[in-house]
């Protein structure tokens, strides 16, 4: 049985003290409330040397949560990430001492079945580090039988969650699979296959991992460019280059920049940069429709004429209510020596502008004359 310092009663009354109180917190004092608790925990740190007494201190530390929250406005997040991140790691520390991993792993799992405010789960971001394998596996059981005795599918994906956490820190794949489809269901979204196939590359099974991504087939347009930049990684890890030039080029026209360009010419081979990007400018001309992403890789590219061929072309749909991009567009234009393009972009903010006929927005209007 571990021993208990001493001196942890004092804490504890701190502890207690946290939990009973009802006063509120507002907004503007939340950050000296966040460094309260940070004091706390600094005194444990400094105080408490037995690494079980320690690590109990932090665990009951954690059970204030629900007093702190319930009466305190942390909409900046401060006194989160107290618990999130700072008594996470001091209990980490204290954990990787203790020699009781079963009566670690129980302190843990008492813990962490309550979890309201979703803070007491960062217990868990490093459990790997502390626990070994086979207390971390008897965790994921637990939480996964208590994950199918749920009523409501919400707290069935907290429990299946943490279980999944704890399968990826003792990485295995195939069992944090299982436990996302028995959360997600057989046919996960998006989000849930890109977590599975990072999970089988970071255990080293990349094959595995780009069979995940590919038998999935999901053309989602806002999943599009997270999927296809995992499958580059895992193109890299595989060797695959034919299949990481077909998806670096469906992401870079996804959305033109500089950046994803580069990487292409990388891929390919220098010697064939003006080719891909004359073939790139023949490809945006063709386009009818008015797209800022693509006249914006054309002035990245400093392809000035190509840029203010386009906007003639597409003037009339140009909308003035893009204030964000037209304005340091019109003046990239006017300082390269484009001033009549740099004029119908100044126009086009101008029309919006008198179209709204608001007399506060008119000195915005006199900028650009």
């Amino acid at each position: 049985m571990p021993s208990v310092d001493p001196r942890a009663k004092g804490f504890k009354k701190q502890i207690s003290a946290l939990k009973r109180s009802h006063r509120f917190i507002p907004w503007g004092q939340s950050k000296y409330l966040a460094s309260e608790l940070e004091d706390i925990l600094n005194d444990i740190r400094t105080y408490i040397s037995d690494p079980y007494s320690g690590a109990i201190l932090v665990a009951d530390f954690y059970t204030t949560d629900l007093s702190i929250f319930n009466r305190c406005d942390d909409s900046s997040g401060t006194v989160g990430d107290v618990y999130r991140y700072y008594a996470a790691e001091l209990f980490r520390d204290y954990a990787c001492r203790c020699d009781d991993k079963k009566k670690l792993a129980d302190l843990v799992y008492k813990t962490i079945i309550v979890d309201d405010y979703g803070v007491r789960d960062s217990l868990l971001d490093h459990a790997g580090e502390y626990l070994p394998k086979d207390q971390c596996q008897r965790l994921i059981d637990k939480l996964q039988q208590l994950a199918r005795q749920q009523d409501e599918e919400f707290h069935s994906h907290s429990f299946y969650s943490r279980a999944a956490t704890l399968a990826r820190q003792i990485k295995d794949p195939q069992q944090f699979e299982s436990i996302e489809l028995a959360s997600w269901g057989k046919q996960p979204n998006s989000r849930v296959v890109m977590d599975i196939a990072r999970t089988y590359l970071e255990c080293g099974q990349a094959e595995t991992a780009k069979e995940k991504l590919l038998s999935h087939g999901d053309e989602e347009s806002h999943w599009r460019p997270d999927l296809d930049r995992l499958l580059i990684e895992i193109c890299q890890a595989t060797g695959d280059k034919k299949l990481e030039i077909e998806t670096s080029w469906r992401l870079f026209r996804f959305q033109r920049d500089a950046y994803g360009f580069t990487a292409l010419v990388d891929l390919i081979g220098v010697e064939h940069r003006n080719r891909l990007l004359a073939e790139e400018i023949d490809l945006i001309k063709q386009r009818d429709l008015l797209s800022l992403t693509d006249l914006n890789f054309l002035v990245q590219m400093k392809q000035w004429d190509a840029a203010e061929s386009y906007i003639y072309k597409r003037a009339g749909q140009l909308d003035g209510n893009h204030y964000n991009i037209l304005p340091d567009l019109a003046a990239d234009l006017e300082t390269v020596g484009h001033s009549l393009a740099a004029t119908v972009v100044y126009r086009t903010l101008l029309d919006s502008i008198l179209t709204r006929a608001q007399t506060k927005t008119y000195g915005h209007g006199a900028c650009v004359i």
